[in-house]
């Protein structure tokens, strides 16, 4: 079975760049989100950036129908240095 990870990892990464309120938050040079792979982030950023981290796929058949389960890991960079808010 092929799995969707990559699908699911682009849509994810199209999702986040194209944002409006990612942009707002996560302004990049090139008028986009600061959102990367995590092998593909420009030495020297500056935070604040998200980097799409490892994903794991599962397989879930549920009522003879195939599937998968895919979860996907968001890391977000930063350079607040106040203590940690709930």
């Amino acid at each position: 079975m092929i799995t969707s990870e990559g699908f699911v990892w682009d849509a994810i990464y199209l999702a986040l760049r194209t944002d409006a309120g990612m942009i707002a938050s996560f302004p990049y040079s090139d008028g986009k989100a600061a959102v990367f792979d995590e092998n593909n982030v420009p030495s020297n950023l500056t935070p604040p950036y998200v980097v799409l981290g490892e994903s794991v796929t599962t397989i879930k058949n549920v009522f003879s129908k195939k599937g998968q389960e895919v979860v996907t890991t968001l890391h977000g960079w930063s350079e607040y240095k106040g203590s940690k808010r709930y």
